[in-house]
């Protein structure tokens, strides 16, 4: 295999990566069998009206003597034999005599491919960590983030993904090291954009980092590991001759070690303090502070880019890879000159049955449509993008929906907002219980002879408990047939699920129970 390094071109040349390197090593197309690329950046200077440039080093395999174009190349330093990747061995003690899972303290980035490495030959750790699990953890701080409490469990700085989580995901180290490419590899396979691997400046993007992370963590238990969140790590106990022999967590438990692995990252200064006391060797680490300066982006990009600011060449759509890739046109802008963004209608967060949440990308589209050859092609080439990431992707049309449920669904969504039931809020607890408690008992009448006596007896103005129930509805209390006509003249049980009303209840009650 060649490298071709420092291979420049220019941001708008649509010629493919194996046309561009048969070119630069005086070769045709078709010698070309392969081209992989190890790494790309862009180069914004513009010296002397030159135009913007993508920067590639490219590993190239040919179909002919790669020996014999070396040769004719011996003097340019740009093109040389590819390197084999560096395989750094790591040193793992044998499984035997090892009678207690080594302990991970932490699940940010340390943490985490530290137990997906000792889950990987044979070990079961154990991960500890102080803050929630992701999911959890993105609620906590959006509530944070419109005016909440703050949590001092679940934050920016702890929980599952570590405080990176939550700054974009962006992949920086200054670290160069031959096992940061199994680390990219890893994110790929937990569903990272396969780009990360040679971007210059990679990033995953804090949305589907939530993912990436759970489908590791996810990985690990499927190993033999275990996680526990909400699991402080508040002491060790130690042997006479220093070893270690357990950890205590929350200040109550304790959990016995022999092996211990500290991801703990920099704001934990409770548990350094405690590593302090006892007497653990810790040596102060070189830190810069900086200074952060926001600007709107189309500020930083008509900075670094100039009169092509804006141009969505920049950096280069995903998608127009994969159109290459697959012999399709990639769409274009309007004018024909550059290639338009490609955008999907809908990324859903969905829930399955066994509380798993992942992601999954829907575009809306009339049936007649798909008939047409070019919207199918770009559909083709989304739908690629997705399954690269690992996310489902379905095409929705007009005979998707059940138009009596669709109808329903918008009717019920004006009374989702508290304000229309804001006149019995002192009540509403009490209100609820009785309405709920009375279908239940008697659904066998009419929907409007509860809500009447529920007007008559809490002295509400006349049609508020029907509002009270449909408001319940739009928040899911209230299990509805929603391909039928709600009517309030019909019985009860015609348009309530009671079956499942006597679920919901019972689970209420049992949580309830439990929290007391």
């Amino acid at each position: 295999m060649i490298r071709i390094l420092n291979f420049n071109v220019a941001f708008n040349d649509k010629s493919s990566l194996q046309e561009l390197a048969a070119k630069r090593l005086n070769l045709a197309p078709q010698d070309i069998r392969e081209v992989l690329i190890v790494r790309k950046a862009i180069d914004a200077r513009r010296f002397h009206g030159a135009p913007i440039r993508f920067v590639y080093m490219l590993d190239v395999s040919l179909e002919g003597n790669e020996k014999k174009v070396l040769a004719r190349f011996k003097k340019d330093k740009n093109i040389q034999p590819a390197k084999a990747p560096i395989q750094e061995k790591l040193i793992v003690p044998p499984l035997a005599g090892v009678e207690k899972p080594p302990v991970v303290v932490g699940f940010g980035p340390a943490g985490m491919f530290a137990a997906l490495t000792l889950a990987r030959h044979g070990y079961r750790p154990l991960v500890l960590e102080r803050g929630r699990d992701v999911d959890s953890r993105h609620r906590d701080i959006e509530r944070f983030w419109q005016g909440g409490a703050f949590d001092e469990v679940s934050n920016v700085q702890f929980g599952e993904g570590g405080a990176g989580t939550f700054s974009d995901g962006k992949l920086t180290t200054r670290v160069n090291d031959p096992l940061m490419s199994q680390v990219l590899e890893d994110f790929v396979t937990a569903g990272a954009p396969p780009e990360i691997k040679y971007l210059h400046k990679p990033h995953i993007g804090t949305d589907l980092l939530r993912q990436v992370v759970k489908n590791i963590r996810l990985e690990i238990i499927r190993l033999g590991g275990e996680i526990r969140f909400e699991s402080r790590v508040t002491g060790i106990r130690t042997g006479a001759a220093g070893e270690i022999q357990a950890v205590e967590v929350n200040n109550q438990d304790s959990i016995p070690a022999s092996a211990v692995f500290m991801g703990i990252g920099h704001s934990a200064r409770d548990t350094y303090e405690m590593l302090w006391k006892k007497g653990v060797a810790m040596e102060a680490k070189a830190f810069a502070i900086g200074v952060r300066i926001e600007h709107p982006q189309e500020w930083i990009d008509r900075a670094q880019y100039g009169e092509d600011a804006g141009n969505p060449l920049l950096p280069v759509a995903a998608t127009e890879n994969i159109a290459d890739a697959l012999g399709i046109r990639h769409p274009k802008a309007p004018g024909g000159k550059c290639s338009e963004v490609m955008t999907t209608d809908f990324l859903l967060t969905v829930c399955d049955k066994t509380g798993e949440i992942h992601y999954e990308a829907r575009y809306v589209k009339y049936a007649s449509d798909l008939k047409k050859p070019r919207v199918c092609e770009k559909l083709k080439i989304e739908q690629q993008y997705w399954a690269e990431r690992n996310i489902i992707c379905k095409v929705v049309t007009e005979h998707s929906f059940n138009r009596l449920k669709a109808h329903n669904i918008r009717n019920l969504l004006g009374y989702y907002s508290p304000t229309v039931i804001q006149e019995i809020e002192v009540q509403l607890e009490d209100a609820t219980n009785t309405l709920l408690n009375r279908m239940l008992k008697q659904p066998y009448l009419q929907l409007c002879e509860h809500t009447k006596w529920m007007d008559i007896h809490y002295d509400f103005p006349m049609g508020t408990a029907l509002k009270l129930f449909f408001h319940l509805a739009a928040h899911r209390m209230v299990p509805l047939y929603l391909e039928k006509k709600l009517l309030p003249t019909q019985p009860t049980e015609q348009v309530v699920n009671i079956e499942q009303l006597k679920v919901l209840l019972t689970e209420e009650v049992e949580h309830d129970a439990s929290l007391a």
